[in-house]
């Protein structure tokens, strides 16, 4: 007679095959992320919901990047996080401190879709700093401080008044 094989012997073998894959498929990914290409540059039009703040679109930012020269602060928020309220409170606190020497663009990510999976955004809020020439110089995926927010804009080269 012919001994049957054991349950738990198979069910050990399929959970060993179930994390390796999840280990190659990990691994995998994590190299696709090592590779992506650098992110580009967004822009924005005025947003009601908080003064002085502004929300995105991605042609009305790199025209206007261009010409102006100031860096750039960029948060991806939604309304639904509360996070992203507090958030909305600091942007439009450092929209008011540094005037015309920062563009502060608030985005909300339903509503620009494509800007959000061009600078895949995978958490909110998501802070993203461009220098006066348009380079990426801090993409953090959390709530901020401001002290945090204006050391980066100091090393920028921003004075606040």
């Amino acid at each position: 007679m012919r001994k049957r094989p054991n349950r738990s012997i198979l069910t050990i073998a399929f959970v060993i095959i179930v994390m390796a894959l999840f280990a190659w498929h990990f691994n995998r990914r994590m190299e696709e992320l090592q590779n992506r290409p650098a992110e580009e540059v967004v822009t924005a039009e005025p947003d009601s919901r908080a003064p002085g703040v502004e929300s995105g679109n991605i042609d009305a930012l790199n025209s206007g990047l261009g010409s102006s020269g100031v860096p750039i602060l960029v948060c991806f928020c939604a309304d639904w996080s509360s996070d992203c309220h507090e958030a909305r409170v600091l942007l439009d606190s450092l929209s008011k401190r540094y005037g015309k020497g920062l563009r502060v663009r608030l985005i909300d990510p339903s509503s620009e879709v494509a800007l959000a999976k061009n600078f895949r955004i995978t958490s909110l809020p998501t802070f993203i700093v461009f220098d006066r020439l348009g380079n990426l110089v801090l993409r953090r995926e959390e709530l901020m401080q401001e002290d945090d927010v204006r050391d980066v804009l100091v090393r920028l080269g921003l004075d606040a008044p």
